[in-house]
Parts: structure tokens; C-alpha cells; sequence
């Protein structure tokens, strides 16, 4: 891939000078790109299967743009308590779960 960015046309006298900002957010993942956030691609959207002894099972792909760390957070009924994941350390790369 090939990315350019285009700055705004400044027209300068001698001596002057035109200063263009920019971030940059580069991540990496396969090519089925099914969308983009804020945060990341998305590649195979986040997806929970119930498994056997109550465990849960979640999956997706994601191209993510920042370095983080993914938790998440289970929400039972008011009688029963809130569970939280181990947390996942993200790098500026692709991120399967």
C-alpha cells in the first residue's frame, strides 16, 4: 500500500515558511477490511459463543491504532456479579481474539 498526503497549497515570499501537521496511525491486518473506527479495523467482528462450564468463547480481528489493553467487561443479572477478562496487552498491529 501506498499512502500520500496532500498539504495545504501555502503561497510564500522568500524567506517564509508553510508547516503541514499530521498523524499517522499505521496498523496492519488481512484484506477483508469490513470496517474502520476511531480505534481500529475491523476485520472479523467480535463475536461471543457460550461454551460448556459456563465459559465463554469470544473471537474477531482487528487492525488496531493504538497500544492498549482490551478488557472486558461481563454484565450478569442484578442478582448475580459482574465478571471481568484477563486483560490483553494490543500493539500497533493486527489483534485476533
Amino acid at each position: 500500500m501506498e499512502a500520500e498526503l496532500n498539504s495545504p497549497m501555502c503561497r510564500l515570499n522568500p524567506g517564509e515558511e508553510c508547516q503541514f501537521d499530521t498523524d499517522w496511525f499505521p496498523t496492519r491486518t488481512e484484506s477483508d477490511i469490513r470496517g474502520v473506527t476511531d480505534a481500529a479495523l475491523l476485520v472479523r467482528p467480535l463475536r461471543a459463543t457460550q461454551l460448556d462450564a459456563g465459559k465463554i468463547r469470544l473471537t474477531g480481528s482487528f487492525g488496531v491504532f493504538y497500544v492498549g489493553r482490551l478488557v472486558v467487561h461481563f454484565t450478569m443479572s442484578e442478582a448475580l456479579p459482574s465478571a471481568r477478562s484477563k486483560s490483553r496487552r494490543l500493539l500497533r498491529q493486527s489483534l485476533s481474539i
